[in-house]
């Protein structure tokens, strides 16, 4: 064994290992005699976790429960077919306090629609919390929105919230990624998931997953 014998040979080791196991130190015991100290550190890297969800339906309901719980949501879909079907179940939902929840679905057919929100989203999106928003005609004026629906056509380049910025946030992103045919990298889900920068939490069913993609 090469690297035991480099093992036994060097003047010092520094082993480091992402997921130390009793495998890892029975292979250093059997190449060293002497004793040697191990150190772990439980510091952890800011970032976002992705819960995976196991179904399309378990999607749905993890939005019907993010909004009885009156937290607003960001879904992100593969289509446009698939964002217009969640949208109709979001409004044909049967929410706890009896209330319809306002729906706003951004796809390449109404997009024209929405340029100012695409473009400058952060200044957009506070009116549609609101319901003061004049866009498209006053088609949500009066009207605050819950959840923001949108297509592939709203990708790269379009970035939601800021730290600073805690009270006009979605609190929830999904995704549903369920083309039959597509198998998705991990960048592709990555892009998708981060246009919410200030999310408490991440979902998403990912129909056909490539786990040497996933980061």
């Amino acid at each position: 064994n090469n690297i035991g014998k480099f093992i036994r040979n060097a003047k010092s080791i520094y082993c480091a290992d992402a997921d130390l196991s009793d495998l890892t130190i029975l292979f250093l015991q059997i190449w060293r005699t002497e004793k040697f100290h191990i150190y772990e550190n439980a510091w952890n890297v800011e970032g976002r976790t992705l819960r995976l969800l196991p179904s399309h339906d378990s999607a749905i309901e993890q939005i019907y429960e993010e909004l009885d719980a009156h937290r607003r949501v960001y879904v992100t879909c593969e289509t446009k077919v698939g964002a217009k079907a969640v949208e109709m179940q979001i409004l044909i939902g049967n929410f706890k306090d009896g209330k319809r929840r306002n729906v706003l679905c951004i796809t390449a057919d109404n997009k024209n629609k929405y340029k100012g929100l695409i473009s400058n989203p952060n200044k957009e999106i506070p009116l549609l919390f609101a319901g003061t928003s004049r866009i498209n005609n006053d088609a949500h004026f009066t009207k605050p929105i819950h959840a923001l629906i949108v297509s592939p056509i709203v990708d790269t380049g379009f970035s939601i919230g800021s730290k600073e910025d805690n009270e006009n946030r979605f609190h929830t992103v999904i995704g549903i990624f369920n083309h039959n045919e597509k198998i998705y990298s991990g960048a592709k889900i990555k892009q998708a998931l981060q246009r919410v920068r200030n999310a408490d939490s991440t979902y998403a069913f990912i129909q056909n997953f490539s786990a040497s993609n996933h980061h």
